[in-house]
């Protein structure tokens, strides 16, 4: 019940007195925003390949549909390690991020708000990024080192660490918590507007030991694949071992790269602006059938070709090469699926047609700028005039 106004606030308050509380009172009364709707049982296929030493790769296909690929890394493996790319290489495809630095795989990183500021923290070879932090608003995901060893670790929103430890190698943000102690963080998830809405999405999850870590990304908003959930995507890393999980930044920047295995392997959907203009996902047409093909044995084969879109970070893994490391790049091996289900072929995804993460960044200055010229030119004016109505 919502309390009274006492007659010690003033009458003109009341109103905003009571618009305040409302939405609380609301919150109260029905707690629960958003639970997660039942959905058909989903069958699944997994082939697991291992590019680097201490690196594998996991493709999972599912009837849902949709299409995972799966990092499994070990930082105790020798010669295995994460990087976050620094401040001055942002915005930037997965791609082009990876190849200027050299990394085996990357996955697009934290999260950005509007005129592309950076949202959270974020941590590049030790020195955090320029105006960012800790706000309990987003938590991190980071690397320790400690006396030459390396260890994750997932740091949730509410923990609120600032400043940030001394020690931390990188760290970028994500939000909501997925996986906590092992098990699906309901809590956490149940507030999120989209939680029940399959989208492409990129997480990274973390086992106990901090030894292990999961780079999880899914293809999304498109006929071969129409994402995941963020319950779907907590219980995929907590399936596979991990004790924390984290949703990173996700959506059009869903992006993995892996060299060994032919550069980025998935199929990024772009940005639903891209997508208006006629330069979202686009589906290849085939050689027999339109826009699909059979194989000689009746399999349905289905070409698709992403666009690729420009991120804030990469999250990028180094790795030695296999020992007998010497073929060429290839794609991945398609999977052993019954006949029914088509075989996708994901072909090298298209660049971005402009570039907007540094123009929304001066958007902000010039805006400000604009702003106060406009306030100073008005001043001016009404202190003109007043003199002059005075003479």
């Amino acid at each position: 019940m919502l309390p009274t106004a006492s007659s010690s606030i003033p009458r003109p308050r009341r109103r905003l007195v009571l618009a305040l509380l409302l939405p609380a009172a609301l919150l109260v009364a029905n707690p629960a925003r958003a639970e997660e709707r039942e959905r058909p049982p989903v069958e699944a296929w997994d082939l697991w390949s291992e590019p680097h030493p201490g690196v594998r790769y996991l493709r999972r296909v599912t009837t849902a549909p949709c299409t995972v690929h799966v990092l499994a890394i070990d930082l105790a493996e020798e010669g295995v390690a994460l990087e976050l790319t620094p401040h001055a290489d942002r915005w930037e495809t997965v791609r082009t991020l990876a190849e200027e630095e050299g990394f085996e795989a990357a996955v697009n990183g934290g999260f950005w708000e509007s005129f592309s500021r950076p949202g959270g923290l974020h941590v590049s070879a030790g020195e955090a990024w320029p105006e960012t932090h800790d706000d309990g608003h987003y938590g991190f995901f980071a690397v320790r080192e400690r006396r030459g060893r390396r260890r994750a670790l997932i740091s949730p929103p509410e923990a609120f660490v600032d400043p940030p430890p001394t020690d931390l190698a990188l760290a970028t943000s994500g939000r909501p918590m997925l996986v906590r102690d092992g098990e699906l963080d309901v809590l956490a998830i149940d507030p999120v507007e989209s939680a029940n809405r399959r989208q492409p999405r990129t997480a990274v999850g973390v086992s106990a030991d901090g030894r292990r870590v999961w780079l999880a990304v899914t293809d999304g908003r498109q006929e071969h694949s129409k994402g995941m959930t963020l319950y779907e995507l907590g219980r995929l890393l907590a399936e596979l071992g991990a004790a924390d999980a984290l949703n990173l930044d996700g959506g059009g920047s869903s992006t993995l790269f892996v060299e060994r295995l032919g550069g980025v392997i998935n199929a990024p959907s772009g940005s639903r602006w891209e997508e208006a203009l006629g330069f979202g996902v686009e589906r290849v047409e085939g050689e027999e059938t339109g826009r699909r093909r059979r194989t000689r044995d009746g399999r349905e084969m289905v070409y698709v070709r992403g666009v690729e879109r420009e991120v804030m970070n990469v999250l990028g893994v180094r790795a030695r090469a296999p020992e007998a490391a010497t073929e060429p790049p290839r794609a991945p091996p398609p999977l052993t699926l019954p006949a029914e289900v088509p075989e996708v072929v994901t072909l090298p995804p298209r660049a971005p047609p402009v570039s907007l993460g540094r123009l929304r960044e001066w958007l902000r200055p010039v805006g400000w700028g604009l702003g106060t010229l406009l306030v100073v030119t008005i001043t001016v004016k009404r202190a003109y005039r007043r003199r002059r109505f005075q003479s």
